[in-house]
């Protein structure tokens, strides 16, 4: 997620995870602060409110949630409940208004 804030081209990178999703890319991802990504705070601040909602968008797709599902037995036991915490967060984030251009 550094790649977006560095402003490179992180699409492009975000599509490779999806094509070849990795345990430990997974565990990674599991650490996103998706409230702060929403809310445009924190380390996501100074990301452009754009490539916040894509990341958003991204973040909600089935896709993802269908990688976690399905590499969960690959994770380290001791590590999937930030899995189930990023799951429910997820879950959550798809009853919310799209606002990602609006700060807190």
């Amino acid at each position: 997620m550094a790649m977006v804030r560095l402003d490179l081209q992180f699409e492009a990178c975000l599509d490779l995870w999806l094509k070849q999703p990795t345990p430990a890319a997974l565990v990674q991802l599991a650490g996103v602060d998706i409230k702060g990504l929403y809310r445009g705070s924190g380390f996501w601040q100074d990301v452009a409110p754009g490539k916040r909602q894509f990341v958003l968008e991204w973040l909600k797709s089935d896709v993802i949630e269908n990688a976690f599902i399905g590499l969960i037995d690959a994770i380290p036991p001791q590590r999937h409940w930030i899995v189930d915490r990023l799951l429910d967060e997820i879950r959550e984030l798809r009853r919310l208004p799209s606002r990602a251009g609006v700060h807190e």
